[in-house]
């Protein structure tokens, strides 16, 4: 009696056994026949690396990012709990619903679909309200990697810093973008002490969790252009539409990582490199890199890579503007440059021709921008902002447009074509007007483009928040 009871509740569970669970079961069997786990874009993904020993071991630290118990040393493990998180139900906890796997991890989700071609129609509605809005409000036509060049007042970024920039608008035949309501997307330390020494002993230990943040392009603009006078370069890279939504879709699901921050090794560059390859199979960024890792010497690896920079362009800082004006003005014309900057109201000499009384006011204007940039930007001092609204109006009153700056340089000045970390140099110069407003090294220019052809298209908004 008993061994009839047993078999009858074993033919009432196989009548009751989901098809889904074996399709799901079929694909992870499937999975495990192409030693997925390995899969180059699935390392990559999960940001696995060898260890000494020769085991893997994911470079993220937070448990989160991970839906196996033991993902981040189990590449294999992690491919089958997501593999099963994409058919599983919404669960919900104690706060309520939980993220579904699916919305946590869509790019995940992406590569998994097309290795092992998964019939998406057995795969349950999700709504995933925050990918969508993230990816509405990147709404990217293209991306750059930025380079900041570098900044000695403050440790980390004594080697310059890279970010990527999501380009909202067209780019299409080169033209001019609204380029301040685009997104960039850094990494940094969070950084949780003033004291230099605790600073320097927990940024080269790994002590300060690093994680990425979308950031408004226009306050790097301020932040680095304005604030502390630090030129950028932009590098547009040429991506297909499928890159450029796998990228997308990586990047949201880095929003929920954290990595330990190494100032000499995984640090803002390195980790941007690993977002970027996350995009595709081509991207072979990570292994190049060397000891210590440096910003310049990263955006060589991304220059180096075949076909991947489409163009560069140059935004020069206010203090290379104001040097490049300058550069264009006789000794006499810089007194009254220096002049104007303390008393807007300054006499001007007579029979000075117009288009040279337009420089001095311009170059004018700069200083002042480059002397009160902190007052001005964080709207600290009253006298600096009117000194500065006085000398704009008596500009404004010559009604005529000031010509465009042109900032020409070798291509020996541009980050990727500068010499190698490990190098040292001995050099001398001088010039009477650097002298006299204590300035840097002359302005800088290059632009240049390895391919041309149409821009994306497609709403990469809408295909990353569909999945």
């Amino acid at each position: 009696m008993a061994a009839l009871f047993t078999v009858a509740a074993m033919v009432s569970l196989s009548r009751a056994r989901d098809p889904l669970d074996d399709y799901v079961a079929s694909l992870v069997a499937k999975a495990h026949e192409q030693n997925l786990a390995e899969d180059e874009m699935w390392l990559r993904l999960g940001h696995y690396r060898k260890t000494l020993f020769g085991n893997w071991k994911s470079e993220q630290d937070n448990r989160a990012f991970f839906l196996a118990e033991d993902g981040k040393a189990d590449p294999q493990a992690e491919l089958d709990a997501t593999l099963r998180g994409i058919f599983a139900p919404e669960i919900p906890n104690e706060k309520g619903s939980v993220q579904h796997p699916l919305c946590r991890f869509p790019a995940r989700a992406m590569f998994l679909a097309r290795a092992l071609d998964i019939d998406m129609g057995r795969v349950r509605q999700r709504d995933c309200p925050r990918v969508r809005a993230f990816a509405k409000a990147l709404n990217p036509k293209g991306v750059s990697l930025v380079f900041s060049s570098y900044y000695l007042n403050n440790p980390a970024s004594a080697f310059g810093h890279t970010f990527l920039r999501f380009h909202r608008g067209s780019t299409a035949n080169g033209s001019e973008r609204a380029d301040l309501t685009d997104f960039g997307i850094d990494f940094a330390a969070n950084v949780d002490t003033r004291n230099a020494f605790v600073y320097a002993f927990k940024g080269l230990s790994g002590l300060f969790p690093g994680t990425f943040h979308r950031i408004p392009y226009y306050y790097k603009v301020r932040e680095y252009n304005d604030y502390e006078s630090r030129d950028l370069w932009e590098y547009e890279l040429d991506l297909t539409d499928q890159e450029l939504l796998m990228l997308t879709a990586h990047i949201w699901e880095l929003g929920s990582a954290h990595f330990d921050y190494f100032y000499l090794t995984e640090n803002c560059s390195y980790h941007i490199l690993g977002a970027l390859e996350g995009a595709g199979p081509r991207f072979d960024l990570i292994d190049k890199t060397r000891f210590p890792v440096l910003p310049a010497d990263t955006v060589k690896i991304v220059w180096d890579n075949p076909d991947l920079v489409r163009r560069i362009r140059f935004r020069p800082s206010i203090r290379t503007q104001f040097q490049s004006r300058a550069a264009m003005l006789s000794n006499e014309e810089l007194d009254l440059v220096a002049a104007l900057a303390r008393d807007p109201d300054a006499p001007l000499p007579e029979g000075i021709e117009e288009d040279r009384v337009i420089a001095v006011f311009d170059a004018a204007a700069d200083l002042i921008d480059l002397t009160y940039a902190k007052e001005l930007i964080l709207k600290t001092d009253g006298d600096a902002a009117e000194l500065k609204r006085r000398l704009l109006a008596r500009r404004a009153a010559i009604r005529r447009p000031s010509p465009s700056l042109d900032y020409a340089a070798p291509p020996s000045e541009t980050p990727h074509n500068g010499h190698g970390a490990m190098r040292v140099g001995v050099g001398g110069g001088g010039g009477g007007w650097r002298r006299r407003f204590r300035g840097g090294p002359r302005p800088a220019r290059f632009a240049r483009s390895r391919r041309s052809g149409a821009r994306l298209s497609g709403n990469v908004a809408d295909r990353v928040s569909a999945f």
